[in-house]
C-alpha cells in the first residue's frame, strides 16, 4: 500500500506477483521504465508506466480510478475483473488475455481514456458502461 510519496521500481520483476498494491490518492506508483506483474491495483492513485508493461496477472473485481500515464502497456491476464475509471494517457497496448476489464466509458481519439491503443482481446471482454457505443469512425 502507498500512502505517501512515489515508488520506483529499480528492477523487474520486485513486487510478488501475488501482491495487491494499492495506489492511494496523491501517491505514484512508478515502474521507471520496468516490467511488473501484480495481482492487482486499487485506489485512485497515479500510475507511471514509462516503456514498462504493467500486468494484472488476477484481479478479483477491484477498480482502480487513478490515472495510468506513459508509453507502456497493460496486460490483464488472470480470470477476474479489474475496472479502470481514470482519464488515462498511455499509449501503449491494452491487451486482455483473460478475463474481463470493465470501463465506464470510451474517450474520443485524442483524449483521455479508460484503455491505451491499440487494444487486443483474446479469452475476454470488455463490458462497456450504459450509454456506451462502439461504432466505426
Amino acid at each position: 500500500t502507498l500512502t505517501k510519496g512515489t515508488l520506483f521500481l529499480g528492477a523487474s520483476g520486485v513486487i510478488p506477483d501475488t501482491a495487491q498494491v494499492s495506489v492511494a490518492s496523491g501517491t505514484v506508483f512508478n515502474l521507471n521504465n520496468f516490467d511488473e506483474t501484480v495481482k492487482t491495483i486499487t485506489s485512485s492513485g497515479t500510475i507511471s508506466l514509462g516503456s514498462g508493461t504493467l500486468t494484472l496477472a488476477n484481479p478479483s473485481s477491484q477498480t482502480f480510478s487513478g490515472p495510468i500515464g506513459g508509453s507502456g502497456g497493460l496486460i490483464k491476464a488472470g480470470t477476474g475483473t479489474i475496472t479502470l475509471s481514470g482519464a488515462n494517457n498511455y499509449t501503449g497496448v491494452t491487451a486482455i488475455n483473460n478475463g474481463t476489464i470493465a470501463i465506464a466509458t470510451i474517450a474520443t481519439v485524442g483524449s483521455p481514456g479508460p484503455l491505451g491503443a491499440p487494444t487486443t482481446v483474446a479469452n475476454g471482454t470488455i463490458p462497456l458502461g450504459s450509454g456506451t457505443r462502439l461504432r466505426a469512425p
